[in-house]
């Protein structure tokens, strides 16, 4: 669980990414143009299924997959914060691994030493 939660700031980039990436992905459909008759206006119809594009549709599943696994591990992360009595450990585990921050910046604003900010981070993995 430990390595889940140092994974969580690359987690959330790694959604980032595969979410830009699957957004560049052709969409399997394609889009024409014409006039429709009965009010005489232009409009876009889209015919789906139409790009027949299967290596990218492989793609665009397997891509998907990882960013579903991403999002998984991203929520086992909140869900054990969530999980924990402790505020003041909810806290620390939130500023550290979710927002990054170094024990030191933890220790100054919790007003407890560093030492004491490890020893509380520590102590939630072995309970």
């Amino acid at each position: 669980m430990k390595n889940v939660f140092s994974q969580y700031k690359a987690l959330r980039k790694e959604i980032e990414r595969l979410d830009r990436r699957i957004q560049k992905l052709p969409k399997g459909e394609v889009t024409d143009y014409g006039i429709d008759y009965s009010t005489g206006q232009g409009r876009a119809i889209v015919l789906r299924g139409l790009a027949d594009d299967a290596p990218a549709g492989r793609l665009r599943e397997l891509l998907e997959a990882r960013k579903t696994r991403a999002e998984e591990m991203v929520i086992e992360v909140e869900k054990a914060i969530s999980g924990c009595p402790d505020a003041r450990t909810r806290n620390i585990l939130d500023a550290f691994y979710i927002e990054g921050k170094t024990l030191k910046e933890i220790a100054a604003e919790e007003n407890i030493h560093e030492d004491t900010v490890a020893s509380i981070k520590d102590s939630f993995f072995r309970a």
